[in-house]
C-alpha cells in the first residue's frame, strides 16, 4: 500500500519525513482500510517510519480492528533498516520483503511505503509482469506467491477511487 495523500513539501514547514496526511488523505485511507478489512484481513502491518506512512498504517490498524476484531501489530522500520523509504533501492527492499514473508509464512502482510520504491519492487517481484503505471496515494497492490515456482503474481491493483 502506498501512504495516503500528505501535505505538499512546499506547504509544510519541516523535513520531508515529517509531512502528515491531509484531511482528505485521512478520509481516503480510512475507506481503503475498511475495504481491506472486508477482503483480506492482514495479520501484520509493516510500515516506513515517515510520518505519512505511519499515519496510514495506524488508520489501517484501527479501522481493520474496529471492523474485524483483529488485533494487528504495526512494525515500524526505523532509519537504516527502513527499506520502504522512497530512496531505497528496490533490490534491497525486495530482499527484506522476501525475508519477512518467509518468516511470516502463510500470513497476509500489509506493507505501507512510498513511490517510486513500491512500483520498482513490484516490477522486480513479478519479473516485470506486474507493472503499475501510476501507483496512486492510498493505492493497494495485492500480490500472491506461486506455490510451485515461488514467483510472484500481481493479482490486483486498486486506487482509492476503485473502493468507492
Amino acid at each position: 500500500m502506498r501512504h495516503g495523500k500528505a501535505f505538499e513539501r512546499e506547504a509544510f514547514d519541516g523535513p520531508d519525513e515529517e509531512r502528515p496526511l491531509t484531511p482528505k488523505g485521512i478520509t481516503r485511507v480510512a475507506k481503503v482500510a475498511e475495504a481491506i478489512a472486508r477482503r483480506c484481513k492482514p495479520d501484520r502491518i509493516i510500515a516506513s517510519d515517515f510520518r505519512r506512512a505511519l499515519e496510514t498504517a495506524k488508520i489501517c490498524q484501527d479501522r481493520i480492528a474496529a471492523l474485524t476484531g483483529l488485533s494487528l501489530t504495526v512494525r515500524v522500520l526505523k532509519a537504516e533498516e527502513n527499506v520502504l523509504r522512497p530512496e531505497c533501492h528496490p533490490v534491497r527492499c525486495l530482499e527484506f520483503l522476501n525475508a519477512a514473508i518467509d518468516v511470516e509464512q502463510g500470513k497476509v502482510l500489509l506493507f505501507v511505503g512510498h513511490e517510486p520504491n513500491l512500483s520498482g519492487v513490484i516490477a522486480l517481484m513479478t519479473g516485470g509482469h506486474g507493472k503499475i503505471q501510476k501507483f496512486k496515494k492510498a493505492g493497494i497492490a495485492v500480490l500472491e506467491r506461486g506455490s510451485l515456482n515461488g514467483n510472484w503474481r500481481l493479482t490486483s491493483y486498486k486506487s482509492p477511487r476503485d473502493w468507492r
